[in-house]
């Protein structure tokens, strides 16, 4: 994982396996106090503590097909690197949270990568999630909001080839810094 889009991909991807069927991610940069947090709700399936425990482990993995699962220890390796902290918490039938927070000036904080491409990835390739991206820098906010966007285009799907280009300009004209 090189960088927040990554992440935010890969955080997503878990919330899929865990049945979601929405996944909030918000990011959040506030260059006065020199903070990044990143966070993750979603309403999947949930975990109990000794699981969230597990899944901190890069040689465990709820996969059948390969036994290591490195999104979470890369992230909290990214984090930890760049002065901050991930936070995990979870419940049994009720969903999960991941917060991870960066000293934004620091030299190891990962660069944001293409956030508005992962959001729209998201949104456009798993049709039936619904993906709510809150986004603030400093004082500027923007949300996305992937079945408020469905019900503006009134039918027209969001991975239409005519719509990919419409959507990814919405995006990055409001996801910059």
């Amino acid at each position: 994982m090189k960088n927040i889009a990554d992440h935010i991909l890969d955080i997503a991807e878990n919330s899929l396996r865990a049945e979601a069927s929405r996944v909030e991610i918000f990011l959040s940069i506030d260059t006065t106090l020199n903070k990044m947090k990143l966070s993750f709700v979603d309403d999947g399936v949930g975990m109990s503590e000794e699981m969230v425990d597990k899944i901190k482990d890069p040689f465990f993995s709820t996969r059948k097909t390969r036994r290591i699962g490195m999104g979470i220890p890369l992230l909290i390796q990214n984090s930890e690197m760049a002065g901050g902290q991930v936070t995990i918490s979870s419940k049994e039938g009720e969903g999960t949270i991941v917060v991870a927070t960066y000293d934004y000036d620091n030299l190891d904080c990962p660069p944001l990568g293409d956030i508005a491409d992962a959001i729209y990835f998201l949104s456009s390739q798993h049709m039936k999630l619904r993906i709510i991206f809150d986004y603030i820098y400093n004082q500027s906010a923007y949300r996305w909001d992937s079945d408020e966007v469905k019900e503006a285009l009134d039918g027209i799907p969001l991975n239409a080839p005519e719509m990919k280009e419409v959507l990814m300009e919405l995006l990055r004209s409001n996801v910059k810094l």
